[in-house]
């Protein structure tokens, strides 16, 4: 691909289309390595459904199946038979949601993390495979160039996971409705939260209630944060307000993408009148130094 992202997989390709058994790994050009499901499935049509994928991955925990497993031992690659039991396993600890969250992490500013809760006792067999195709109810409406060389991958898991927002942690749930994306060409990151988690991670976070204490009560549903600087891809103008009046502008260039509402309440010098204006929009932030968002450490 033109951004050198690389396919691996532990077993041979066969066949045109391509297919292979094995675990499929897709590799970013600065080798953050991620894994594209938890078991290897050979299809023969390459658009099967997302539930049949699954059906498919659930008859591999038959407990006739056995498996060749690939260890690296001392710079050698060893195999060893394994068992279904030995894949329930690894599904139950949250294996691949863990890498995914990993992944997540490394694309991520230096002050923003990802991890499965330790405890976690949400488990869901959709976890076990991440998707290279949007849902329209869950994982749509972002801001994509739409560039053919960009590979977006969508994950929409059941777990119990942490933000790590700077020195703050905030325990969030996902239920298989929020959206994690990662743009493997762009190095980009998307998360679209549902409306009651958005509020957890609202009220949890310092940067959120300092801004509420001056008037401004803001919630936030969707997040992107683009190591390059992107150009929103949309309408090549657009009208916002100054502050003073409605002005056409051209599509905006940015690095943070942020979806959701605002509660802004002020009031004149005289302190008589009091205004409160509410909306729902998108914001687009252009911040170069994304890695160093002093606002967040305050």
């Amino acid at each position: 691909m033109d951004c050198g992202v690389r396919l691996l997989s532990t077993e041979p390709w066969t066949r045109t289309p391509a297919s292979t058994t094995g675990i499929v790994h897709l590799v970013t050009a600065n080798n953050i390595n991620l894994p594209m499901s938890m078991v290897g499935l050979n299809v023969k049509d390459l658009n099967v459904p997302r539930d049949k994928l699954m059906n498919i991955a659930i008859s591999k925990t038959s407990s006739q199946k056995r498996y060749n497993v690939w260890k690296e031992t001392n710079g050698k690659c060893l195999s060893r038979v394994s068992t279904s039991d030995d894949l329930l396993a690894l599904m139950w600890s949250d294996a691949f949601p863990s890498s995914f969250m990993r992944a997540l992490t490394e694309i991520a500013p230096d002050w923003l993390g990802f991890a499965v809760t330790e405890n976690n006792t949400a488990f869901d067999i959709q976890n076990i495979a991440i998707t290279l195709a949007p849902d329209s109810e869950y994982c749509s409406v972002f801001p994509f160039t739409g560039a053919s060389s960009s590979v977006q991958v969508f994950y929409r898991p059941a777990i119990n996971y942490i933000v790590h927002v700077a020195q703050q942690k905030v325990a969030l749930f996902a239920d298989g409705t929020t959206c994690f994306v990662i743009d493997i060409c762009d190095s980009a990151i998307i998360v679209n939260l549902p409306e009651n988690q958005a509020s957890v991670l609202k009220n949890s976070l310092n940067v959120f209630r300092h801004m509420e204490t001056i008037g401004f009560n803001v919630k936030v549903d969707s997040v992107g944060l683009f190591g390059k600087i992107k150009r929103y891809p949309l309408p090549a103008k657009v009208t916002i307000w100054n502050g003073i009046e409605l002005i056409k502008m051209s599509s905006f260039s940015y690095n943070m993408w942020l979806k959701g509402g605002l509660n802004w309440k002020t009031n004149t010098q005289s302190r008589l009148l009091f205004v409160t204006l509410e909306m729902t929009a998108q914001a687009f932030v252009i911040y170069r130094e994304i890695d160093t968002v002093s606002i967040l450490h305050k």
